[in-house]
C-alpha cells in the first residue's frame, strides 16, 4: 500500500500502520506500506492520502459544488474519510483540503483510493494533548 501524508502527519501515519500490524500479527497479516510526502506522488496516485486539515478546510465529502459555499470541517473535530472515486467530480471554487494549502484541487486527489482528513484545529479545541488525540483518531 502507498501512503501520502502531509509532512506534519507522516510520523503518526507510520505509527498507525505499525499499530495495525501489531494488532493483525496474531492473524498473520502484515500491511506493507511505502510513504511519501510529495504532492507530485499524490497526483500520480496512492492508496491512502492522510492530510492535516483545519477548520476552514473543505470536507472531501462536500462534492465540490461549483458556485456554492464549501462544506468545511468547521464543526468536525478529528477524522473525515472518503472513498475518492465516489466523490471527486471536479473542482469547486477555492478548494483547499489541507491545512498547509498544498492540496487545492480535486484532481490532486483523484488517483487516491481513500482520503483521511484530520482536523487538528478541532482536536485542539476538544483535547489539551493534540498529538495524542490525533493519533487516537487515526487508529479508530
Amino acid at each position: 500500500m502507498s501512503i501520502y501524508a502531509d509532512p506534519s502527519m507522516l510520523e503518526m501515519a507510520e505509527e498507525a500502520i505499525s499499530k495495525w500490524n501489531e494488532a493483525l500479527a496474531k492473524y498473520k497479516v502484515k500491511i506493507s506500506a511505502t510513504y511519501t510526502t510529495s504532492v507530485r506522488d499524490l497526483k500520480k496516485g496512492v492508496t491512502i492520502a492522510v492530510m492535516e486539515s483545519a477548520s476552514n478546510s473543505e470536507a472531501i465529502s462536500s462534492y465540490q459544488r461549483a458556485g456554492q459555499s464549501d462544506i468545511t470541517l468547521e464543526r468536525h473535530a478529528g477524522l473525515s474519510m472518503a472513498v475518492v472515486r465516489d466523490i471527486l467530480k471536479g473542482n469547486g471554487i477555492g478548494d483547499v483540503y489541507n491545512k498547509s494549502g498544498t492540496i487545492t484541487a480535486g484532481d490532486t486527489l483523484k488517483n487516491s483510493l481513500f482520503t483521511v482528513q484530520i482536523n487538528t484545529d478541532g482536536i485542539r479545541q476538544t483535547s489539551a494533548n493534540a498529538k495524542d488525540a490525533t493519533f487516537k483518531t487515526l487508529l479508530l
